[in-house]
């Protein structure tokens, strides 16, 4: 009998943790299948919802339903990305991008607002993205007049056919598309 502690009958001291280091962690090949795992899981989930979403609209695309609410819900979605990005509701209309704003705007949708600093004095933030989308619907609508409804369906029916889950087009241009190049 070597151990002292087994001749007296006391218990051992306990060891002190180790506390680990986060470099210790990503060399655990446990932690490392878990992490792996967690992110195929949820690549899969987001692009097994993506893809729903995409055969969703082919498929109302296909049956002949009416995309307009849908185009028009893009084109508010692209609108506020673009006030997000060059405009500000906390700062005053001189802070503001509204070259960057009116360059953009006629890149995406073949509409040029034109917006300029000195016609801007009491425009809010909301002011603004009102103005621009009446302006977009309005074109929209002209176009939908000229074209007439059912061939301007038809045109956003097509687009929204090209669509392709893997590599085809973004979600967002389908909007762009529809008010600039019918």
């Amino acid at each position: 009998m070597s151990d002292p502690t087994a001749a007296t009958g006391a218990p051992a001291s306990p060891r002190p943790r180790y506390k680990r280091k986060l470099s210790n962690y990503l060399l655990d090949k446990k932690l490392q299948l878990r992490y792996v795992l967690i992110v195929t899981v949820l690549s899969g989930v987001i692009a097994g919802a993506l893809g729903f979403m995409i055969y969703q609209q082919r498929r109302e695309a296909m049956q002949g339903e009416n995309l307009k609410p849908a185009v028009m819900d893009m084109i508010e979605d692209l609108v506020e990305g673009l006030l997000a990005e060059y405009t500000d509701a906390k700062t005053y209309a001189e802070d503001w991008d509204l070259e960057s704003l009116n360059n953009e705007a006629f890149r995406l949708f073949g509409s040029n607002p034109q917006y300029r600093v000195e016609s801007m004095e009491d425009v809010t933030q909301e002011g603004l993205r009102e103005d621009l989308l009446k302006r977009i619907r309005e074109r929209y609508d002209a176009r939908e007049r000229d074209f007439g409804e059912p061939l301007m369906r038809d045109d956003v029916v097509d687009i929204v056919r090209n669509i392709k889950p893997q590599g085809g087009l973004p979600y967002t241009i389908l909007a762009m598309r529809c008010v600039k190049t019918l």
